[in-house]
């Protein structure tokens, strides 16, 4: 088989394309549900305080996530053909439609919701698409869905209970064969309310939540993005409000809101990633224990695990020594901070 070179001057030119086209990467505002899918809870903790940057996707990844967007229009396109009422956008809004729960905090698109389903009775329900290799598609058949996908199960779950839709019909489509398997899920009441209970406990807490093992080769830790900070001793990547002492998340209806206790005010999108120079780092963001704080100068000093001293505070109230140790937080490009 002949190989395609790196250097390939088109094939460069079309992922860069694929990659402006996707656009700036963003962070999630709140959490999103897929991210459940494990039994981690410190995962999605950090993900929700803007722990790191956003991820930045290549343009090969890119040209992925819109082939799995264009397997989705394929599958509700179908969906219609065969005689649904599908709906993908909110006719308010114009966008695609959305859900919200614990506050707002909790948030999830949905790929649509349909009516006169084929073999469905007379009711609405959830609709949610995925794409599937040739080996999550035979995992599909033999595991089901709650086993082999239980992020996927837990969108469609979430939806329903979101929603108050009782049935969500999952459509996949074999990614080799282009074969399309429709999978039929009851509302489970039992299932979301630990599941949002479980939410809960990750939006109103300051601390971050027990690991899901202390083993840094344990199955699901190997490739989580928050592994280096989790078990590897890095700082947090972000000085946001969302990483700081003095921020508080609150409930609304529509949209989760934050509010600065330091200045007591409720803080915007932009605000919370510029962040202030009163921005002291939440502890349990520091890989060590706090042996000083001086609320005067408003610093509080560290015995890192590395065997350093950290002193956390605004520029004029720390030394040239310390100012060392904010370094690897003040990159204004490590602000975290979808618009889901």
């Amino acid at each position: 088989m002949v190989e395609i070179p790196d250097t390939d001057p088109v094939a460069n030119k079309i992922y860069d394309y694929s990659q402006a086209k996707r656009g700036e990467p963003y962070g999630s505002i709140g959490i999103s549900l897929s991210m459940l899918g494990s039994d981690c809870n410190r995962a999605p903790f950090y993900a929700f305080r803007w722990a790191t940057p956003p991820k930045q996707f290549d343009g090969k990844m890119c040209r992925l996530f819109e082939t799995g967007e264009i397997h989705e229009e394929r599958l509700l396109e179908g969906l219609a053909g065969a005689g649904a009422t599908v709906i993908t956008h909110d006719p308010d809004t114009g966008r695609q439609m959305r859900v919200r729960g614990v506050g707002g905090h909790a948030r999830g698109l949905l790929d649509g919701v349909a009516h006169n389903v084929p073999g469905i009775d007379d009711q609405w329900v959830v609709v949610e698409c995925k794409s599937h290799n040739q080996k999550s598609w035979d995992a599909l058949i033999k595991k089901g869905l709650k086993e082999h996908k239980p992020e996927h199960f837990i969108q469609c779950q979430s939806y329903m209970h979101l929603t108050g839709y009782k049935k969500c019909l999952y459509l996949a489509v074999n990614k080799n064969t282009d074969a399309v398997m429709s999978i039929v899920i009851d509302y489970d009441q039992g299932f979301c309310e630990h599941l949002f209970n479980r939410v809960e406990s990750i939006v109103y807490t300051d601390d971050a939540p027990s690991r899901v093992s202390d083993d840094p080769d344990f199955w699901s830790c190997r490739f989580c993005d928050y592994k280096n900070i989790c078990k590897g001793g890095e700082f947090v990547q972000t000085r946001s409000c969302r990483t700081c002492i003095h921020v508080t998340p609150l409930a609304h209806k529509d949209y989760g809101s934050w509010q600065c206790e330091k200045h007591s005010k409720p803080l915007n999108r932009d605000e919370q990633l510029a962040g202030c120079e009163g921005h002291l780092f939440n502890p349990c963001f520091v890989p060590g224990e706090q042996i000083d704080a001086d609320p005067d100068a408003g610093t509080i000093t560290y015995a890192l695990d590395n065997g350093e001293t950290f002193i956390d505070g605004p520029p004029e109230a720390v030394g040239e020594d310390e100012k060392a140790g904010r370094d690897i937080t003040d990159n204004p490009e490590n602000r975290g901070g979808d618009n889901a």
